[in-house]
């Protein structure tokens, strides 16, 4: 049976993420959150303190420099985020799901080589994986069955001298805009009749031939979201994850049945009603304080 019983270093996990939102994250949610641009509104300063204290590294293992955070410890550190800010949230999320997922299991020895150590180096260095496309369900409504038979239309063609050409297009990426490298997963072509296999390919942001603009969106507007474009971008052989046909990570799914992500919607619960019961007490003439016990109220303040 699996126990949900916290262990003494997860509670002091869970109580040091708790603190670093409450105190980084929830007092500037609100003011970031209504900016119209995303220079300002992303709070780059809060993700770097985050980095410094594991949060953009904890799925990672101890031997790559991670904190090999199982899977209750990295929902216990979602959930705690989630309350801050879920954009934020998602951020870390992400990042640290991908690079245990492919600095310790999908990567070769010489991609790892490659990519780790500007990643560990960098406390600005966020992951992406592309795998949307437009058309191919009902974008945010992914409660919504996916369009039947609508594989990826992103083609990455094997040029004679070894290269791969990806053209296509890619949206709704999670922290695209922001990421320093991406997994972009792809219908590959030996030649232009092939009708192609699954394939994925490592491109570093800004990559020639990529171009990445932000989205607007309705929420998690302290995350980053964006649509991504490649007009002939041509990738070395060696950036080739995995094998044609055989990418582990080429499936065509919108992954939100992981646990990290009902971790977020239990956060944003529980900062919906502690906001709710802060209002409830401040209608009551209990502002600060609960009269009855004298106990001070967490004021945290999500939302008007």
């Amino acid at each position: 049976m699996f126990d949900l019983h916290l262990t003494e270093e997860q509670r002091k996990i869970r109580d040091m993420v708790r603190e670093f939102a409450k105190n980084e994250i929830t007092p500037i949610a609100n003011a970031l959150d209504r900016k119209e641009d995303f220079e300002e509104r992303f709070p780059k300063a809060v993700m770097e303190k985050a980095s410094q204290l594991g949060l953009r590294t904890f799925g990672l293992s101890e031997k790559h420099g991670g904190m090999a955070a199982d899977a209750l410890t990295s929902c216990i550190i979602i959930e705690e985020l989630a309350v801050g800010d879920v954009g934020v949230a998602a951020t870390l999320g992400q990042t640290s799901a991908l690079a245990r997922a492919w600095f310790d299991i999908a990567f070769s020895p010489a991609q790892r080589d490659k990519y780790l150590p500007e990643f560990l180096a960098d406390h600005h260095y966020h992951l992406s994986t592309a795998g949307h496309e437009p058309d191919t369900d009902l974008g945010f409504c992914y409660h919504r069955p996916p369009v039947p038979h609508s594989g990826y239309k992103t083609t990455a063609i094997l040029d004679s001298n070894g290269d791969w050409i990806i053209n296509g297009m890619k949206n709704f990426i999670t922290s695209a805009p922001i990421a320093k490298l991406l997994v972009v997963h792809t219908r590959a072509k030996m030649n232009k009749d092939d009708p192609g296999r699954p394939a994925s390919f490592i491109i570093r942001g800004g990559h020639p031939g990529l171009t990445i603009r932000e989205h607007d969106k309705v929420g998690r507007r302290l995350g980053s979201n964006g649509e991504l474009s490649f007009v002939d971008c041509r990738v070395k052989a060696e950036d080739l994850l995995g094998e044609v046909g055989k990418s582990p990570f080429a499936a065509n799914s919108m992954g939100r049945r992981l646990p990290r992500f009902q971790a977020m919607n239990l956060g944003i619960g529980r900062a919906a009603y502690e906001a709710a019961l802060d209002y409830a007490k401040m209608k009551a003439g209990r502002p600060f304080a609960d009269r009855a016990s004298g106990h001070r109220s967490d004021t945290r303040q999500h939302g008007d």
